[in-house]
């Protein structure tokens, strides 16, 4: 964030005022849920709104998914975030980094080489040890 932002009204024009970047970025998750079956409750507990994501691992695609599986449009997802924490009063402050979710499910990672394009943005890659 590059400006604080706290109120019940922010809209996707008022959360591009306030971010000063956008960057793809790839979370690698822990989970305390064994075997990794995870649902939706088990995590919430742990153009931005049309780009294509891809993953592959080991040169072979195995996940793809659109931005718009973030409500739409991850701005959309930040104006609901500021919105939601402003009725407990709390505001996002300048320099919080905010992820505001995948275009991708999650899922348990292999060893190997994984690589995440982002469609007009580039990829990010990394190894995954035994």
């Amino acid at each position: 964030m590059g400006s604080p932002c706290c109120w019940i009204t922010s809209l996707t024009v008022d959360v591009i005022n306030v971010v000063d970047y956008a960057i793809p970025v790839v979370e690698i998750i822990d989970s305390r849920v064994k075997n990794w079956t995870i649902t939706l409750e088990d995590t919430l507990a742990d153009s931005l709104g049309e780009m294509n994501g891809y993953l592959y691992h080991n040169g072979k695609e195995i996940m793809n998914g659109n931005t718009r599986n973030i409500l739409g449009n991850p701005l959309d997802a930040v104006a609901w975030l500021v919105n939601r924490t402003a009725e407990f009063d709390i505001g996002l402050e300048v320099g919080q980094v905010i992820m505001p979710g995948s275009c991708l499910q999650a899922m348990p990672m292999d060893k190997g080489h994984y690589k995440c394009e982002y469609q007009g943005w580039g990829a990010v890659e990394f190894e995954v040890a035994g």
